[in-house]
């Protein structure tokens, strides 16, 4: 059985149609943890509308993240005894074959991915599989980033990254490499999962084969956010610290300083967003190199 893992936070506008793509999924053998991180809206009052005894909420008192949400559903999943786990964004649709797809593809590595196109425009590419770059900043890219789909990433291969918003785990990875890391509260925490497979030798396999679509950032407000800038600063420089020589953190950090003062000088980032961005930088170096 598959436990399906994913963190609601004020999720209403999105979750109905989440919801639909689950119940049409051809592979049936799984379970759903909806993890509701104190929602303010409806989300809630939509998933109970939907009496699927597979359906489970948990309900938080406070927003924990995504990584300690999606922790909490890996803990049940481990303690239950499921054979794999699906970490999913619910602002998502997807065709009745992505399960499938996916389990298909377990035969070949223990982490499997499928192809990932924007929900608007259509038939534009967010990723097609990803890679690290220990030697760009300990950064990730997304393959095929903004391109038209002509299907001109429809081999399967194993990639060296892919983004947490849709990834199905075989269960006994995290018995070998441990849960998410939570001191990343959002954005990253897939960066430092990948490097930890890597180090683990354990593959991640990119499946064309399945399709999902995504609302990119229609619960976050995106990337001129100061949420988004809080933690993406934050996340990058608590990888860089973690992973990273000495030399690499001292090098990468003074590369980092100077992009958010050249963000700031071309008017991407205000004042306050850049004094952010340097504190919350300054504050994931320290926390990463405790590690």
């Amino acid at each position: 059985m598959i436990s399906i893992i994913t963190v609601t936070y004020n999720s209403a506008e999105v979750i109905e149609d989440f919801i639909e793509s689950l119940s049409a999924q051809s592979f049936t053998d799984f379970e759903v943890l909806f993890i509701d991180n104190a929602s303010s809206d409806a989300t809630l009052e939509h998933i109970r509308r939907h009496p699927d005894p597979r359906f489970i909420i948990v309900a938080n008192q406070e927003n924990l993240g995504f990584t300690a949400g999606c922790n909490q559903g890996i803990q049940h999943a481990l303690e239950h005894g499921r054979a794999s786990v699906l970490l999913i964004n619910n602002d998502t649709i997807f065709p009745a074959d992505l399960l499938k797809q996916l389990v298909l593809g377990l035969s070949q590595a223990p982490v499997t991915v499928p192809k990932m196109l924007y929900h608007s425009p259509v038939n534009r590419i967010w990723t097609a599989g990803g890679r690290f770059m220990r030697y760009n900043g300990f950064r990730s890219a997304h393959t095929g980033l903004d391109e038209t789909d002509h299907g001109q990433h429809d081999i399967t291969v194993n990639v060296t990254f892919a983004p947490m918003c849709c990834m199905l785990i075989r269960t006994v990875v995290f018995e070998r490499i441990g849960l998410l890391d939570e001191a990343i509260f959002a954005y990253c925490e897939d960066t430092d999962f990948c490097i930890r497979l890597g180090k683990a030798n354990l593959a991640i396999r990119y499946i064309p084969d399945a399709v999902i679509h995504h609302k990119v950032s229609s619960l976050t407000g995106g990337t001129k956010s100061d949420f988004y800038i809080k933690n993406a600063a934050f996340g990058k420089a608590y990888v860089l610290a973690k992973h990273g020589t000495w030399l690499e953190r001292w090098f990468w950090s003074k590369i980092y300083q100077v992009y958010y003062a050249i963000n700031l000088l071309r008017g991407r980032l205000t004042a306050s967003q850049w004094q952010l961005a340097r504190r919350e930088h300054a504050r994931g170096l320290s926390a990463g190199a405790k590690t």
